[in-house]
C-alpha cells in the first residue's frame, strides 16, 4: 500500500512540472515569431510568392497554383517557293494560328499574314504539304491528334477550307501534287488522286508512323511498328501507277519491305536518285538500298527530330535532342559525297547550334532554313566549306 503522504505529494509535483513546461513553450514561440518577422515584410502575404515574368513566358497565378503561358510559339512551317509562300502554325498565348504569308516578303516582315485558321480550340497544325501544281495551288495541313485534316485554297484571302478528313495524323502530297496519302484512324494508311476522290487503303503491316514520296514521285515508302511487336519495325515501298491509269481503284505494286529493331521509325526520306532511302530508328539513321538488301546503320547517340536532304542529294540535315533535355537545339550536317546517292560513310562536316528548340528544317533554294519555336526563320547559305552567313528570314510572330 502506498504512504498516504507521498501519494498526496504526486499530483502536486505534476503540476508545477506541466507549468514550467508551458512557460517555456511559450517563450520558445515568442523566440520563433520574433525572428520570422525579421524576414517576412509586413505587407508580403505569407501564402504568395512573387511572379516575375521573363520576355519568353507569362507567368499569372500564386505558387501553388502558377500558370506558364508562352506568348509565341512557332509549331510547325513549311515554304512553297514555287507561288511565294510560307506557312505558319503557331501559338499566342492559349490561342492557335494557321497563318500564309509572302515568302520573300518574309525577310523584311512588311506584309501581315492571312489568318486562315484561329481560335483556342482549334487544333495544333503540325504537318503541311503545298500542292503548288494544282490550279488553284492548295496547302493541306493535319494535326499531332485525332483530328480534322483540311485543304486550303492559298489564293483565298480568307478562312475558306475546299476540303478534308476526319482522324487524320499526317498527309503528304507527292513532289508532282498527283497524289495525297494520309495516316488515318488506328494509324492505317490511304492514298487517293487529286484532288481527292476515292481513297484506297495502301496494306501495311502494323501501325504507321511515317510517310513519304520518291522525288520523281512514282514511289511511296511507308514506315510502320509491328501490332503485336512494338519493337518490330517494317519499312514497305510501293510502285504508283501511271497518274492517268483505266482502272478506278489505285493499284500498288510492292517494290521493297525491310524488317528493322527498335522502337520508332521516323521520319523517312528518299535520297534524290531515287535509289537509297534514310530511316531515322530510335538513336540511329539507317541507310536502306532500293536495289539490292545493302543496309547501313549511323548511331547519331540521340532521338532525331528533323531529318531532310537538298535537293541536289549533297547534303543531309539531322536535328536530335540535345542531350540532358527535352529540347532540339543541334543540326548536324553530313557530307553526301557520291553524287546523288547516300554516301558510304556519314562524314559530319559542322554541327550549328540554335538558341531555341528547332520546330523545323528545310532546304530552300537560297540554303538551309531553320526555324525555331521561339519564332525566329534562319537561312544558312552554303559557302562553299560550310553551311554559314545566317540570315535572318523571321524575327518573332504576329
Amino acid at each position: 500500500m502506498f504512504d498516504k503522504e507521498k501519494r498526496k505529494g504526486v499530483p502536486t509535483r505534476g503540476l508545477l512540472y506541466l507549468a514550467v513546461g508551458i512557460a517555456i513553450g511559450v517563450v520558445g514561440m515568442m523566440i520563433v515569431t520574433m525572428i520570422a518577422n525579421r524576414s517576412v515584410r509586413p505587407d508580403f502575404e505569407p501564402t504568395t510568392l512573387p511572379v516575375i515574368p521573363t520576355p519568353a513566358m507569362g507567368v499569372t497565378g500564386t505558387a501553388d497554383a502558377q500558370t506558364v503561358v508562352r506568348p509565341h510559339r512557332l509549331l510547325a512551317f513549311a515554304v512553297d517557293e514555287t507561288n511565294d509562300q510560307i506557312a505558319l502554325s503557331y501559338m499566342t498565348g492559349r490561342e492557335t494560328f494557321l497563318a500564309l504569308k509572302p515568302w520573300q516578303d518574309t525577310h523584311v516582315g512588311t506584309t501581315p499574314p492571312i489568318i486562315l485558321v484561329r481560335g483556342g480550340a482549334a487544333p495544333a497544325y503540325m504537318h503541311f504539304s503545298f500542292n503548288p501544281m494544282a490550279e488553284p495551288p492548295t496547302l493541306m495541313v493535319s494535326p499531332s491528334d485525332n483530328s480534322h485534316m483540311r485543304i486550303f485554297d492559298t489564293t483565298l484571302e480568307q478562312n475558306v477550307s475546299r476540303g478534308g478528313m476526319n482522324n487524320v495524323t499526317d498527309s503528304l502530297y507527292s513532289p508532282n501534287g498527283a497524289w495525297l496519302a494520309v495516316i488515318q484512324d488506328n494509324q492505317s494508311v490511304k492514298i487517293s488522286r487529286t484532288p481527292p476522290g476515292t481513297f484506297d487503303i495502301v496494306p501495311v503491316q502494323g501501325r504507321a508512323t511515317s510517310i513519304t514520296f520518291s522525288a520523281d514521285s512514282q514511289m511511296l515508302a511507308v514506315a510502320s511498328i509491328d501490332a503485336e511487336n512494338a519493337n518490330k519495325l517494317s519499312v514497305d515501298v510501293f510502285r504508283l501507277p501511271p497518274v492517268t491509269p483505266t482502272e478506278a481503284h489505285i493499284t500498288l505494286t510492292p517494290v521493297r519491305s525491310y524488317s528493322l529493331e527498335g522502337g520508332i521509325a521516323s521520319p523517312i526520306v528518299f535520297s534524290p536518285d531515287n535509289i537509297h532511302m534514310a530511316v531515322v530508328v530510335d538513336n540511329s539513321i539507317r541507310v536502306l538500298s532500293l536495289t539490292d538488301d545493302e543496309q547501313r546503320y549511323f548511331d547519331v547517340g540521340t532521338p532525331v527530330r528533323h531529318l531532310t536532304i537538298d535537293p541536289s542529294g549533297r547534303w543531309l540535315a539531322v536535328s536530335g535532342i540535345t542531350p540532358g533535355t527535352e529540347e532540339t537545339r543541334f543540326i548536324t550536317i553530313y557530307s553526301l559525297e557520291e553524287g546523288n546517292a547516300l554516301a558510304p560513310e556519314l562524314v559530319m562536316t559542322q554541327s550549328i547550334s540554335m538558341n531555341a528548340n528547332i520546330a523545323g528544317l528545310q532546304f530552300v533554294d537560297e540554303g538551309l532554313l531553320v526555324g525555331e519555336d521561339a519564332g525566329t526563320l534562319t537561312l544558312y547559305r552554303w559557302t562553299g566549306e560550310l553551311w554559314g552567313d545566317p540570315i535572318t528570314a523571321m524575327a518573332g510572330l504576329e
